[in-house]
């Protein structure tokens, strides 16, 4: 199924006139802003019912003006984000290391908009003609709610669940505005905010980032917050590690920032010391990354991930210690991204334990600032130091080659030589898969199934390359394989192969220009 972009994007901030929002390179993932005048007395719920039921934009819109609070479409402020994707990379973003991420082609949507009843009203937007579960306070318990820093969770839903991003949009309101300035007029006449979320991919923090950058685009706009796009992205990030989403990096928020618009996906690059977008790589067109969502996965792979964590930081210490006991001031910068894997595999591999108890390395190093120690859990802290410096390097040598393929090359490679080159990218996928699954033992059953199906075919139908991605619990693989029709046929094969296997069957996404629809290929 293929939902192409909707005709219309709205924004409105000045009466009768419609701003329709258009993605594009100027405001990266979030539309750009262009006046069209409506017609002499029309009507804007009119206007928003003519709109795709389908459009998730179109959905809150409506949603919002269902509820009574918001006076007219002219209220809204409306923002999309996209669900990144880390191709390469993933938990070196935590250590200072290269991350190469893209955007998939599925979006969340959030809107925000005045009230006239002295409410704050938030909930999740359904479907045009329901919602699946709202919440509501006087502006008054709001500005307590902020002021407590306690969990909002009262037990004050009036129906269904909770609504999604209801954390997240209270934590963002607490690095946004000043609960004083909730008593001004702007703010006193009340609030609505309504989330859609059409990304899904079950255990992912794809969806949750991308409801929170849009979270963070609204709000802000909403108080006329001159924040620029990385002030955006680091509140993003912020809240969702408030929420208790510790892996939350802030290149992750800052991709769907960043993502240009176009019919030609760019990787984007980063350098996480703290977070650097040091460019954007455009796909060739003889290549395609898909994300496969398969059926297993673990439940236990954030803390599973947080461990790892864990496990790098008291390498990390243990290095600087060395570095101290030789009379010498340590040039990590903090950052175990910042050690070679040619001086690590030399100097100070070896002098790592493989093996090491929470108590014992608080009684030899210290306490880490910023981590929970279990005195009682074996840490394996040689295998995590020799994943997250491999991942940082396989990321930078990925994004080394994908620029060599790339349209814009100053040196394009043809013939064999393209074929070679295109190897080695899915080489460098499946040597991070290997050390994801070897040393930190973090992918699961279905995930090697598929990899290992997917990479065994004869020359020009099999993938390049896959590895599991790190931002859910395993369910999300990445493929790198030709753009041709034998390689994708093989891939659909797989996936019947796996349904028959497993007893369902995975999903399929492009990952294509930011903006589109999501394509279900099964």
């Amino acid at each position: 199924m293929f939902r192409g972009p909707a005709p219309w994007r709205l924004y409105a901030s000045r009466p009768a006139e419609f701003i329709r929002r258009d993605w594009g390179t100027k405001s990266g993932g979030f539309a750009n802003r262009k006046p069209m005048r409506m017609p002499p007395g029309a009507n804007p719920r009119i206007l928003v019912s003519m709109l795709s039921a389908a459009d998730d934009r179109s959905v809150v819109i409506q949603a919002l003006l269902r509820d009574g609070g918001c006076t007219s479409a002219e209220d809204i402020i409306l923002a999309s984000a996209p669900a990144r994707l880390d191709i390469s990379g993933s938990l070196a973003a935590h250590t200072g290391g290269v991350v190469a991420q893209c955007t998939l082609s599925l979006r969340a949507t959030a809107a925000v908009a005045a009230r006239h009843d002295g409410r704050f009203r938030m909930f999740n937007c359904a479907s045009p003609h329901e919602s699946e579960g709202h919440t509501e306070y006087s502006m008054q318990d709001l500005i307590q709610i902020l002021q407590s820093h306690d969990s909002p969770q009262s037990g004050a839903w009036r129906e269904g669940s909770p609504p999604i991003g209801f954390d997240l949009a209270i934590s963002l309101l607490r690095r946004i505005v000043a609960p004083a300035d909730l008593g001004n007029s702007r703010w006193s006449n009340g609030l609505s905010i309504g989330i859609r979320n059409g990304i899904g991919l079950s255990g992912s923090t794809a969806a949750a980032t991308a409801v929170a950058a849009a979270l963070a685009q609204c709000l802000s706009e909403y108080h006329r917050l001159p924040a620029s796009p990385l002030d955006k992205a680091s509140m993003a990030a912020a809240a969702l590690r408030e929420i208790g989403l510790f892996q939350a990096h802030t290149v992750d928020a800052l991709t769907a920032f960043c993502a240009p618009g176009g019919s030609v996906l760019n990787l984007l690059r980063y350098r996480c010391q703290p977070h650097q977008l040091l460019g954007q790589i455009p796909l060739a067109s003889d290549l395609q990354l898909l994300a496969v969502e398969i059926t297993d996965g673990r439940t236990d792979a954030p803390e599973a991930a947080r461990r790892v964590l864990l496990a790098g930081a008291m390498g990390l210490r243990a290095i600087e210690t060395v570095y101290r006991d030789l009379g010498q001031q340590p040039n990590t910068s903090g950052y175990l991204g910042n050690i070679s894997p040619g001086l690590y595999n030399r100097y100070f591999r070896a002098l790592l334990a493989r093996r090491i108890r929470g108590r014992d390395f608080v009684r030899t190093y210290g306490e880490l600032p910023g981590y929970a120690i279990d005195p009682d859990h074996l840490y394996h802290m040689r295998a995590a130091v020799d994943h997250l410096i491999g991942e940082g390097e396989y990321a930078e040598n990925f994004l080394q080659v994908m620029e060599e393929l790339a349209p814009n090359s100053a040196e394009p490679l043809t013939g064999p030589a393209r074929i070679l080159t295109a190897q080695r990218a899915g080489r460098l996928l499946l040597a991070s898969q290997h050390s994801y699954r070897l040393r930190l033992g973090l992918s699961s059953p279905g995930a090697d199934w598929i990899i290992a199906r997917l990479t065994d075919a004869a020359a020009g139908r099999s993938a390049y390359g896959a590895r599991v991605t790190e931002v859910g619990d395993g369910r999300l693989v990445v493929v790198l394989l030709p753009n041709s029709t034998m390689a994708t046929d093989h891939l659909l094969g797989v996936i019947s192969e796996y349904g028959r296997e497993f007893g369902t069957y995975p999903r399929v996404y492009r990952i294509d220009a930011p903006g589109s629809g999501g394509t279900l290929l099964n």
